[in-house]
């Protein structure tokens, strides 16, 4: 009985350090937090071959660029913005435009998720998870 008395004596001393050495962990991960922001850049770039009048020109072609920039202001409050800019040859030319992607605010606290103002369609996010890229053809729902 003795034995079996410090046995339990001594898991609970152990089950209890345990929960005390985690509960500082989180504790100080909690209070090192520092609020900080990242940029972020993401390029659409284009290679094509053309044969022509017997010549063989090859051309590669950055089409569109997202710039923009992430901000952590603490662990659960976020924001986010990005611009969009696009380039395209129309009969000779080159036309530049740029417009506002993205301009959001950003609740997560890991059960639930918020957000407020400029932000992507849902079925965008999901279709990139699933896919990993962006459509080749038509859409399912386009077609239909």
């Amino acid at each position: 009985m003795n034995n079996k008395t410090g046995l339990l004596n001594f898991l609970t001393l152990i089950t209890a350090d345990l929960f005390n050495l985690s509960a500082q962990g989180q504790s100080q991960d909690a209070e090192d937090f520092k609020p900080a922001g990242r940029p972020m850049l993401l390029l659409f770039a284009n290679v094509h071959t053309t044969f022509s009048d017997n010549k063989h020109l090859t051309a590669f072609e950055v089409n569109r660029g997202f710039l923009g920039y992430h901000y952590s202001f603490s662990e659960k409050f976020s924001a986010r913005i990005v611009c969009d800019a696009t380039t395209q040859s129309v009969n000779g030319k080159t036309l530049m435009e740029g417009f506002l992607r993205n301009a959001y605010l950003q609740f997560d606290n890991g059960k639930f998720l918020v957000r407020g103002g400029l932000i992507n369609s849902e079925h965008m996010t999901v279709a990139d998870r699933l896919w990993n890229y962006r459509y080749v053809a038509k859409s399912l729902m386009l077609r239909v």
